[in-house]
């Protein structure tokens, strides 16, 4: 900034932030260790939205949750959510099942959390592409700069599902009757595709996981539809199929282990509950103790997700970028733009509001096109003269061929002709004499007689 306040970037206003590229995570094609680092440096960059977003959907799914057990006041239901020894009593659970109420509701609860935490996971992402020029986001900040974009998200959530469903509804069809009818007839057949059923069923669910990724920041970040951000994830993922692959195994693991290390203080303590509101004499003390109990572990269980939703919302995004880096050239649109974007408050670097539809150049196939920007932007008759400058006029048409394009000759001789093959081009030697002299080695040119010399003149 000047001593007048005036920025020293061209196009920002005083008050705003430069942007500041590669000071969170480097700008660049990301190996896997950068993609890891920066999801944890955005913890520490902005914690408060990468921590507070998730927090506050898992604590509303919490919420809704709780309210749709209590409000019908079914005592079987009430207890099957507060009593952590009631999923010991199979009759409890056999009566609250038959009654409908229970499968019902966990569907519904199921559902509600899941686009709650949907959003959230999109939401997050908005703050990692916004650390790409270190510009920090708040919470209220980042709900609101796309905010208009979360009913295209919930259609994308349901439209995942239902196919989800149907694939799911297939398969276990073709496994019924491939059991039921090949394997009744040959034990051998059937304990193979039984082995082989598992693995093959966990690695289509990597590759689904992997090829919708992106689909959700895709509708956040370039305003794509609930469809076609099923097929834009799919065209980010081309070439780098086996990478982000392994990346997200990697990422589940480690999200699975982290759940299991922290949920060890939340299962300890339900099991304490449990005890106590089981040995309790006052069946009103057991009950109060166990809504306590039940509280601390779901507030400790909300705080794991948030954390496992930080982590994994902030790495996807840098997924994100890291492909369209290898594939437009993205880092290098956003490099040659950060002069000009200064923080306004609503800038998302990477968006299309920012960058515009970064495509391969044409003709290229594959993650490594040599251009990010289209070809064929200019269109004939676009140019406009600047005010007071003379429009271009057009100079005049190619004279036809073999006349002289500049007119008469300037120095009022006709151009000399080319003279017959075999005549001296040049005329008449000046000197008289063959401009290489005698021949050295004194034999005449063109014989053989050499006249009783040797090659040098000298008598034999």
């Amino acid at each position: 900034m000047t001593a007048a306040g005036q920025p020293l970037y061209p196009g920002g206003r005083p008050g705003t932030t430069a942007a500041s590229p590669g000071s969170v995570y480097p700008i660049r094609r990301m190996q896997l260790n950068d993609v890891f680092g920066a999801g944890f440096r955005m913890l520490r960059h902005s914690p408060k939205t990468m921590l507070g977003i998730p927090l506050a959907a898992a604590l509303l799914s919490y919420l809704l949750s709780l309210l749709l057990f209590l409000v019908p006041g079914s005592d079987g239901m009430t207890r099957m959510f507060l009593d952590p020894m009631a999923m010991e009593d199979p009759e409890l659970m056999m009566d609250t099942v038959a009654a409908g109420e229970f499968v019902i509701l966990s569907l519904v609860t199921a559902v509600l959390s899941q686009a709650l935490i949907l959003i959230a996971g999109a939401a997050v992402a908005l703050p990692t592409l916004r650390a790409a020029y270190g510009f920090r986001t708040g919470f209220g900040q980042a709900l609101s700069l796309r905010a208009r974009r979360f009913l295209p998200l919930l259609v994308h959530y349901v439209v995942v599902s239902v196919l989800g469903l149907i694939a799911l509804f297939l398969v276990v069809m073709a496994l019924a009757l491939f059991f039921g009818f090949v394997a009744a007839d040959t034990p051998a057949l059937g304990v193979i595709v039984g082995l082989l059923a598992l693995p093959v069923l966990l690695f289509a669910m990597l590759w689904v996981t992997t090829a919708l990724l992106y689909a959700p920041v895709t509708i956040m970040v370039e305003d794509k539809g609930p469809v076609a951000a099923i097929g834009r994830s799919f065209s980010l993922n081309r070439g780098m199929w086996w990478p982000n692959m392994g990346t997200v195994l990697l990422l589940g693991l480690m999200l699975i282990a982290l759940a299991m290390i922290i949920s060890v203080p939340s299962m300890l303590l339900m099991g304490l509950g449990g005890a106590f509101a089981f040995g309790a004499e006052d069946p009103a003390s057991g009950g109060t103790t166990s809504l306590v109990v039940f509280a601390i572990s779901s507030l400790l269980d909300s705080v794991m997700t948030a954390l496992m939703m930080a982590l994994w919302g902030g790495i996807v995004a840098t997924m994100y970028l890291n492909c369209r880096f290898r594939q437009e050239a993205a880092d290098v649109a956003l490099l040659g733009a950060a002069p000009h974007s200064p923080d306004d408050g609503r800038i998302i670097p990477a968006s299309v509001e920012h960058l515009g539809r970064l495509q391969p150049a044409a003709g290229q196939s594959g993650p490594y096109a040599p251009s990010p920007y289209q070809q064929g932007s200019y269109q004939p008759g676009s140019y406009q003269p600047d005010p007071g400058q003379a429009p271009y006029q057009p100079g005049p048409a190619q004279p036809p061929s073999g006349q002289n394009p500049y007119g008469q000759n300037p120095y009022s001789q006709p151009p000399q002709a080319q003279p017959p093959y075999g005549q001296n081009p040049y005329g008449q030697n000046p000197y008289g004499q063959s401009p290489y002299g005698q021949n050295p080695y004194g034999r005449p040119d063109g014989g053989d007689d050499d006249g009783g010399h040797d090659d040098f003149g000298r008598p034999r």
